[in-house]
């Protein structure tokens, strides 16, 4: 997703939607319509360094009517000393990546429709088969029915190739699986006095290309609501509650699952200094298959961005949540048939990650960042626990309204308490990725 740009004028207010509890979020260029003047508690009105606006150095876009309309293009080179992540298949390349992003946004005062389509293509200098083409498309329309009720459609389609680094990995495949996933979700909000209520159901759905990779589809249907109470202009709290069915394309009577999240938080916003959103509960995973023990556990989610001066930002996020992972018995009822299976094998990934960045105006062109992330994967399935860290280095050069420049630098490591375990990913690795980047914005 391209990143806005931005200046020391007036501050844009963004127009972002949270996700509700496992529901994937679109994220969909708008311009300044009657979402913004809406009094939504779920949108931001406060945004970090690298997305204030600059007014020397946006893409000011075409007007086509009443539709914003705008374009981005950008070259990177990399080199990556350990493209496949791996501490067993150690192999160092250098990588050319080509985005192109093309949106539009109504600019209406009443309702609105935005929308993109996007392409990447990623080639390897010695490495042909890890050569990848991804592309999709997103949309999102919204129907203001009052001043304080609306309904809203999101749908959004891509074929995507597997990450390296992804903890269900497999660390023999030759290339990287290629699938397609469709996303769609009806949602409505009203608001009446200080309660406000936002309800609505999503269907996500993953679709592998390769019948060797079917033991990976799957597909998940989520029911969500919150309802809150704003206290006071700057602060709301909400409970929240949602209830997921995933079902996978194999061995389903083991393999599906249905997940029951209930949750009590709330947020606190100053506008254009701090936004704290806090929610805390449990979650409650039930198997089909009667002899997987359920699995009831903590989860939470909090998320900071405190402007802590003009033109320096602090963002600090934490998540916790539990997910299914991408294989049991591999799928297939012969692998299933070869031992008995043990109420300890629940299909279970249960993930707990951290952020911490600064951003940092130096320049009104020269913008920089570091990133720390922490993720503990934990599986349930062999008792087998990943730890990743990641260091990301960034520097954005504003040459003028249509150019920018990055330069990043990326450190990755993955330790593990069973080293020798490769049934999910592919083992501890430790990576450096240096890349320089050239964009183009219309």
């Amino acid at each position: 997703m391209a990143e806005c740009t931005a200046s020391l004028a007036p501050r844009r207010k963004a127009l972002s939607a949270r996700s509700l509890a496992a529901v994937s979020v679109l994220s969909l260029v708008a311009g300044t319509n009657r979402a913004e003047a809406q009094d939504d508690p779920d949108i931001a009105q406060t945004v970090h360094v690298y997305e204030m606006a600059r007014a020397a150095y946006d893409p000011a876009g075409i007007m086509q009517g009443s539709f914003l309309i705008l374009a981005d293009a950008s070259e990177s080179a990399a080199y990556d000393d350990n493209i496949f992540a791996s501490n067993k298949r150690i192999a160092e390349d250098f990588v050319n990546t080509t985005n192109e992003i093309l949106s539009a946004g109504s600019q209406w005062l009443k309702h609105s429709l935005s929308g993109r389509i996007f392409a990447t293509q990623q080639v390897y200098a010695n490495h042909s088969t890890e050569n990848v083409y991804t592309f999709g498309g997103e949309g999102t329309g919204r129907l203001d029915i009052t001043n304080d009720v609306y309904v809203q459609g999101e749908l959004a389609a891509a074929q995507l190739a597997q990450s390296r680094a992804t903890p269900e990995m497999d660390a023999n495949a030759v290339g990287r699986p290629f699938y397609n996933t469709y996303t769609g979700t009806a949602s409505a909000y009203t608001k009446r006095n200080k309660w406000f209520d936002r309800f609505g159901v999503s269907v996500h759905k993953n679709a592998y290309i390769s019948s060797s990779d079917a033991s990976r589809s799957g597909t998940q249907y989520i029911y969500f609501n919150r309802t809150g109470r704003d206290l006071s202009p700057f602060l709301n709290v909400y409970v929240e509650g949602a209830y997921a069915m995933h079902e996978w394309v194999r061995r389903p009577e083991f393999r599906n699952f249905d997940l029951l999240t209930a949750v009590i938080g709330g947020r606190f916003q100053i506008p254009e200094v701090l936004d704290l959103i806090v929610s805390v509960g449990a979650l409650r995973q039930d198997f089909h298959y009667a002899a997987f023990d359920t699995l009831v556990t903590p989860t939470f989610n909090a998320q900071l961005l405190w402007n802590i001066m003009p033109l320096t930002s602090v963002i600090l996020t934490g998540d916790r949540t539990v997910l299914g992972t991408e294989t049991f018995c591999g799928g297939t009822p012969a692998a299933c048939a070869a031992g008995a299976v043990r109420p300890d094998q629940r299909n279970t990934r249960e993930a707990t990650t951290a952020v911490a960045g600064i951003q940092h105006e130096f320049r009104h062109n020269l913008l920089g960042e570091i990133r720390f992330r922490y993720e503990r994967d934990t599986f349930d399935f062999n008792g087998l626990i990943d730890n990743t860290f990641t260091l990301n280095l960034n520097a954005r050069f504003l040459i003028n309204r249509h150019w920018e420049a990055q330069l990043e630098y990326a450190h990755n490591v993955r330790i593990a308490n069973l080293p020798e375990n490769r049934t999910f990913n592919t083992g501890p690795y430790d990576e450096n990725v240096v890349s320089l980047t050239l964009k183009a914005g219309l």
